[in-house]
């Protein structure tokens, strides 16, 4: 009984070491990814510019958008650099 249990558990720990990564990225796709990421940095930038200029209305929006996509841009960076190979 206990030769079972310890064959089990070694094809158990057998089985555990070889999960195979849902996520995976080729380069090209990282580099991508990351561009887009930087793209929203930049468009985030001009619209905390745009929510500043008082002729133009809906300041807080502006600010809100902009703010998802910097965390947008955040999340599509940390992607391309850990599973898309970039950096």
């Amino acid at each position: 009984m206990g030769n079972t249990l310890l064959r089990n558990w070694k094809n158990r720990a057998v089985e555990i070491a070889t999960i195979v990564p849902v996520l995976a990225l080729s380069h090209q796709t990282g580099v991508t990814l990351a561009e887009v990421g930087f793209l929203l940095i930049l468009l985030a930038g001009v619209w905390l510019v745009a929510a500043q200029i008082p002729a133009l209305k809906m300041p807080a929006a502006r600010r809100i958008v902009a703010g998802i996509a910097l965390a947008l841009a955040g999340v599509l960076l940390i992607i391309a650099t850990h599973w898309g190979h970039f950096g």
